[in-house]
């Protein structure tokens, strides 16, 4: 056998280290690319690493409490006294060693509900007949009332402290109020199927007041609903000096009652409601507010929406930095005494009879915006969508908006009073349609007056937008009766670009106001000249206004021959475009040099130029604009110096092909030095 020389053993040892590197620089990679797999939870795996889990929380020493935890009651005994707290186990805690309990050491559930003072009472309804004339009354947990009997001012409200709000639950009657004041704070309150108070007279609302008793929710969620009650109760029913207060971020609701939300029952007034920094929703009831009492509104919201009758019935309302919405009431929507609408948004849409009806004076300022759509489809209480009814003064400031369109009768009704709107407010009455007989077929848009009774005045905008209204017998857009002297109406001529929306017009440009009188409606497409109809109407003054006095009956439309149509603006061709000479064949182009792709990357604090692109689908670059498209080579990504950035790993290729390389470099020594030793 050939013995081995020293210089072979060497050689066999530096292949070996080769193959170590390899080994070791293969690990490496792998370890590296579970890194980068998110599924493998990253980091480097070794054998000796363990998982940690959290420390198991101890449920014996109260950091964790059992799902079926122990309750601790008040025994009540049948004469009603309370015999002590007594505990009653009802499951949980943690088991021993021989199967005994071991106590738990959290805190347990109190089972008083109510405090006055030092002293804690088991039930609220305890608390109530043992408190003084102006006690005040903490709510400890969640409490139930048989209901509510009062001859004495009280306010209950939730203990300071608690992680939520308690609530008091109604179980067998509502609140009978004797000339005092009740006040429900920092608390929640459900009344469900409640149609009584505990009054055996007031037997049919759930809450009732005499003279001088007051309600008031100061951070109340208060809940009303009347589904299940078979007797028809009202919910709130007052009589005489009553106040109702909603403040300080409370909610009242009130739904499902057969009579009405809040109601006056037509003493001698004095009922008031004030709503503050709240809400208040009547959702399919009667009415929503029903009796001549005041309704404050201020920076609060109000709905009244999907009542069976009126939405209100005759309150004056003064609503101020609120939205107020009376919608798809199955009567009236807001229908008002004074209406003041004080930098507010108000809406009437979708009710069966008028959507604002004002008995009192109108006010609109401040940037309010009212909007009138979708009423008065009922022919028999439908007058139209807005009437002002009385002889009072109408306002609309120069800031505000008044949108009346598309309803189903007369869009604005002025029967006496005065109604100013301002130069600068915003008026559009369009798209009303008169449906049936309750003002005779008269004025789809405005009518002012009513037969030969009243006189009112009416001053609109110059730029008022009234077109494209119906009227069944005269007046499509305009009408001013008769009256005793004769009403009187001053209007601004025609806009621009108005049109005519059709059926049973056509379609045209209108370009002025034009009679439609009974008996001499406007007609300017008939198939004979006598059938024909176009008196235009043109007693405008320098200001563009026009004031007419009695019997009147307008349209915007148009003459015999309708306004020629706007021609559709087009891009005009270049009367000499500009001459491009083509390119000289003798002049061959010089050839551009080929791009490098392995070219570096230019410094990145080294300002580029861009260039036009030389595709002319894509558009040039704008300075100071990203360039269309991307460059089809995508360049490296310069990291922003202030984003810190997360170091990548080498690709595995690169790692095996540098244990390679130093493997082929060993060997390449080791030969070396094998053939020098040889010579």
């Amino acid at each position: 056998m050939k013995k081995t020389t020293k210089w072979q053993k060497l050689l066999a040892v530096m292949i070996a280290a080769g193959m170590m590197v390899s080994a070791l620089a293969a690990n490496t990679v792998m370890a590296a690319d579970e890194a980068d797999d998110p599924t493998l939870g990253g980091g480097i795996i070794t054998p000796d690493s363990t998982e940690t889990v959290p420390d198991e929380v101890d449920d014996s020493l109260g950091q964790n409490p059992p799902d079926d935890e122990g309750t601790t009651t008040d025994v009540i005994t049948e004469g009603g006294e309370q015999t002590g707290n007594e505990e009653v186990q009802t499951g949980g805690g943690q088991t021993g060693e021989g199967g005994e309990e071991e106590p738990e050491t959290g805190e347990p559930e109190t089972a008083n509900v109510a405090q006055i003072g030092e002293t804690e009472y088991g039930t609220l309804d305890a608390a109530i007949a043992d408190a003084a004339d102006g006690a005040t009354i903490e709510l400890l947990a969640d409490a139930t009332t048989d209901g509510m009997n009062l001859s004495k001012d009280l306010t209950i409200q939730g203990a300071k402290g608690l992680a939520e709000k308690p609530t008091i639950t109604f179980v067998d009657k509502g609140i009978a109020l004797w000339g005092i004041a009740l006040t429900f704070k920092d608390c929640d309150v459900e009344m469900n199927g409640i149609g009584a108070t505990p009054y055996g007279e007031w037997t049919w609302m759930t809450i009732c007041a005499s003279t001088n008793a007051s309600l008031t929710l100061d951070n109340v969620d208060m809940l009303m609903d009347a589904e299940g009650t078979t007797n028809s109760p009202h919910a709130i029913y007052f009589c005489t000096n009553n106040v109702l207060n909603i403040q300080n971020g409370s909610t009242l609701t009130i739904q499902n009652y057969a009579n009405d939300a809040l109601e006056w029952d037509g003493g001698n007034g004095g009922y008031n409601v004030n709503i503050t920094d709240s809400i208040f929703v009547s959702d399919h009831n009667r009415s929503g507010f029903t009796g001549t009492f005041y309704a404050t509104i201020t920076n609060s919201q109000v709905d009244v929406i999907n009542s069976t009758g009126n939405g209100s019935n005759g309150s004056h309302f003064i609503i101020k930095d609120s939205q107020v919405n009376f919608n798809d009431n199955g009567s009236h929507g807001l229908s008002a005494g004074e209406l003041s609408i004080d930098h507010s948004t108000v809406s009437t849409l979708n009710n069966k009879g008028m959507g604002i009806t004002v008995n009192n004076a109108f006010t609109v300022k401040n940037e309010s915006v009212v909007t009138v759509s979708g009423n008065a489809e009922n022919s028999s209480y439908g007058y139209a969508a807005v009437r002002l009814y009385n002889d009072f003064e109408f306002t609309v400031d120069s800031s505000s908006e008044l949108y009346i369109t598309n309803n189903n009768n007369t869009g604005l009704y002025v029967r006496q009073g005065n109604l100013n709107v301002e130069d600068g407010a915003v008026l559009e009455i369009t798209g009303n349609k008169v449906s049936h007989n309750l003002l005779d077929g008269y004025g789809g848009g405005v009518y002012v007056g009513y037969g030969d009774n009243y006189d009112p005045t009416v001053t609109l905008p110059a730029d008022a937008q009234i077109y494209n209204n119906h009227a069944l017998t005269g007046g499509d857009d305009i009408y001013v009766s008769e009256g005793v002297n004769g009403p009187t109406l001053t209007f601004g001529a025609t806009g621009q670009g108005w049109r005519l929306d059709g059926e049973p017009d056509c379609t045209h440009l209108i370009d002025g106001w034009y009679d439609d009188s009974e008996g001499a409606r406007w007609e300017a497409h008939a198939e004979t000249a006598e059938g024909n109809h176009v008196e235009e109407f043109t007693e405008f003054g320098e200001n563009g206004l026009a004031t007419v006095t009695g019997l009147k009956a307008l349209k915007a439309a148009h003459g015999l021959v309708p306004p020629e149509e706007p021609e559709e603006p087009s891009d005009p061709e270049p009367e000499n475009p500009p001459y491009i000479p083509d390119p000289d064949p003798s002049e061959p182009e010089e050839p551009s040099e080929p791009s490098d792709p392995g070219e570096e990357i230019s410094d990145p604090e080294t300002p580029q130029t861009s260039f036009p692109s030389t595709d002319p689908s894509v558009p040039d670059a704008v300075p100071g604009e990203p360039s269309g498209e991307p460059s089809e080579t995508p360049a490296e990504t310069i990291p922003d110096e202030e984003t810190p950035q997360t170091a990548q790993p080498p690709q595995t290729g690169v790692k095996v092909a540098g244990s390679l390389l130093l493997v082929a470099c060993a060997s390449a020594v080791a030969a070396a030095t094998l053939r020098k030793k040889k010579k």
